[in-house]
């Protein structure tokens, strides 16, 4: 029970990312949409990764997993807070340093959809 419920969790968080993702470039083609959903959808994101971390954490001994993966899945969750951090700036930033935070917060989300992948690919 507990993997299901640990591989629910994952692949839910995953298609949150995906449909987070897909939303700005959504409003960009159906312009006069807000992107409310995509920063509601990006301050869930942690909290669904961290839901799926606790899952196997809380239950099982840490050293029945591969390492590999949970040192990706790490460096994913952090990358995935100074994500939401960067879009809350992005969010709130002025035009002229509008698009240098753009540049980055595409960029760290190249990385963390890589990081992602390698968790899955390393889990499964």
């Amino acid at each position: 029970m507990l993997f299901l419920a640990t591989a629910f969790s994952g692949w839910a968080a995953a298609l949150l990312l995906a449909a987070g993702i897909c939303v700005p470039y959504a409003v960009r083609a159906l312009k006069g949409t807000s992107l409310a959903p995509h920063y509601f959808i990006g301050l869930a994101l942690p909290a669904a990764a961290l839901l799926h971390a606790w899952l196997p954490m809380a239950s099982i001994p840490i050293r029945r997993f591969d390492r590999t993966g949970l040192s990706i899945a790490t460096v994913a969750f952090a990358l995935l807070i100074a994500q939401a951090a960067l879009g809350l700036a992005l969010r709130a930033s002025a035009a002229p340093r509008r698009g240098r935070l753009r540049h980055v917060h595409l960029v760290s989300m190249m990385l963390l959809v890589l990081l992602v992948a390698g968790h899955i690919v390393r889990s499964r």
